[in-house]
C-alpha cells in the first residue's frame, strides 16, 4: 500500500547559500516540474538569452519554497548567481528529490489486496 503520509513526511532539501544563509526547502510543486520542460523547450530552441532567464526563473521558484519566509526576486539572483550555480543547485534539488521519493516507493513491487 502506498502511504502518502509517509512518501510526504517533514523533509526538506537543505541549502547554504554564499551569504551563509541557510534555506529548508519543500518538495518541487507540480508547476515547478513542467517548469523544467519550459528550460528544456526554449535551451532546445537554441535561444541562449531565453534559457538563461528560464534557468533563472527556476531557480528563484526553488528558493522561495523556503520554509523560512524569504522571498527572492529575479533581479537579486541574477545579480549574485551565476548561470552554472543556478544549474548545479536545480540539478542537485531534483535529483535528491528523485531519490528521495525512489527510496520510499518500489513501484515494481507488487501491490497486494
Amino acid at each position: 500500500m502506498l502511504d502518502l503520509n509517509t512518501v510526504l513526511d517533514e523533509k526538506y532539501y537543505d541549502i547554504k547559500l554564499l551569504d551563509g544563509k541557510i534555506l529548508h526547502l519543500d518538495r518541487p510543486s507540480q508547476a515547478m516540474i513542467e517548469n523544467t520542460l519550459v528550460v528544456d523547450k526554449v535551451a532546445d530552441s537554441g535561444n541562449t538569452e531565453g534559457t538563461v532567464k528560464a534557468l533563472a526563473i527556476l531557480f528563484m521558484r526553488i528558493l522561495n519554497r523556503n520554509n523560512e519566509g524569504i522571498k527572492f526576486e529575479y533581479n537579486e539572483l541574477t545579480e549574485v548567481y551565476s548561470f552554472e550555480v543556478m544549474g548545479y543547485v536545480i540539478e542537485d534539488y531534483f535529483n535528491f528529490w528523485n531519490l528521495d521519493s525512489n527510496n520510499k516507493v518500489n513501484f515494481q513491487k507488487d501491490q497486494q489486496a
